[in-house]
């Protein structure tokens, strides 16, 4: 239940792709106004991000999830009433409250009750909620825009917040007390938790091995479809599903990940060789000229070889946060990181498409992301080799 807590926050993220044309039309939005609509979800996270992630450590994570479900019902119940781009845009900074407090909370709690050698692969079932999330909204979010309008897509999502806190106070309802009574067991005040968190070599390792794929993933997904539609003449319901394929393949990604560091694999490994993956398969995504199944296989394979990246990530903020119980402060770092690059990814690469009228220069963002998770893979290597964990 923890993982369908996951899977409702990334709703909240996969519900736009198919909205936006609709958007764009009945609110009067440019593309980079559409940009920074998808990114608004971010917004919040990257300046709180580590806030909420200690928040979570020090009252405890089954109630920071069910908080952050309640918050997404108001997000999007009001976002429902919206009538301008910027009333829309407020609501989804409290959208954004309820994703990250999700976020955050929920990678700790399920490691939480997992034996050491199960961590790697629950954690990969975790990181499920991103592509699940993503594409099972962007599936059915052109039959719920056709039938109830875009109005109607944000109160279906608040239902199934709804629902999805109701599920998870059941299901974790017996492990109240286990979870509860580890949290608050690092007592520093907020400000020495974020030093820490901020000074310690591997919590921003972490981070930018996982900001840079997000920037990544996200920017690309989210306007794969308008591309396909504007530039390729795909039907908006054939464009939907393209994506929501290549979202898709990012789960059993996810598992392989996981699969390989059960198996021994070095988590610097596993982000590097993911990274590899995706520096030959993005830069054919938006070219110009090229065959079109092989722009669309490196559409899929793109989503599947990154999805190796989070269970990697996340296996090891235990092992390298800062100190003893601040392990939610160092995915909200994580976090803070990755949403950065979802706020400031769409609008930059609307940008330069706007602005050179090519949508190939969509890889002047993209490629050196991936050097950059490059480095950062690197640097995780020596941070694990060195046996510098904190925990």
């Amino acid at each position: 239940m923890i993982a369908i807590a996951g899977i409702v926050a990334a709703f909240q993220i996969g519900k736009l792709p198919a909205a936006l044309p609709v958007l764009r039309a009945e609110l009067g939005l440019t593309l980079v106004e559409a940009g920074w609509i998808v990114s608004a979800l971010a917004a919040i996270g990257v300046a709180t991000g580590m806030v909420w992630g200690f928040v979570a450590d020090r009252f405890g994570h089954r109630r920071m999830l069910l908080s952050g479900l309640g918050v997404i019902v108001v997000g999007t119940a009001l976002g429902s009433l919206a009538e301008t781009g910027a009333e829309l845009f407020a609501t989804r900074l409290v959208e954004g409250c309820g994703y990250v407090a999700v976020l955050t909370a929920g990678p700790t709690a399920i490691g939480a009750f997992c034996r050491e050698r199960d961590r790697p692969m629950a954690l990969g079932l975790w990181a499920f909620y991103m592509p699940v999330g993503l594409a099972g909204m962007v599936v059915v979010s052109p039959a719920v825009i056709e039938a109830a309008s875009w109005r109607g897509l944000w109160l279906l999502n608040g239902a199934l917040a709804l629902a999805a806190i109701g599920a998870a106070a059941y299901a974790t309802r017996g492990a109240r007390g286990a979870r509860e009574a580890t949290a608050g067991g690092h007592a520093a005040p907020i400000w020495t938790a974020i030093r820490k968190t901020l000074t310690s070599p591997g919590p921003p390792t972490l981070a930018i091995c996982f900001a840079a794929y997000s920037l990544v993933y996200i920017s690309v997904s989210v306007f794969l479809p308008t591309f396909l539609i504007e530039r390729q003449g795909y039907a908006h319901d054939a464009a939907a599903y393209w994506v929501a394929l290549a979202m898709v393949v990012n789960a059993p990604g996810c598992v392989l990940g996981g699969w390989l560091l059960r198996r021994g694999w070095p988590a610097g490994r596993v982000v590097g060789l993911a990274y590899l993956g995706m520096l030959v398969s993005t830069p054919l995504i938006f070219a110009d000229g090229i065959d079109p199944a092989l722009r669309l296989s490196a559409a899929i394979f793109m989503p599947f070889i990154g999805g190796m990246i989070p269970p990697a990530v996340l296996a090891r903020t235990g092992a390298l946060a800062a100190a003893p119980g601040l392990a939610s402060t160092c995915v909200g770092l994580v976090s803070q990181a990755l949403m950065l690059n979802q706020l400031i990814g769409p609008p930059i690469l609307a940008a330069l498409v706007s602005g050179l009228a090519s949508w190939e220069r969509a890889n002047w963002l993209t490629l050196p992301m991936i050097l950059l998770g490059l480095a950062a893979a690197w640097a995780l290597s020596r941070i694990d080799r060195s046996g510098r964990c904190f925990t």
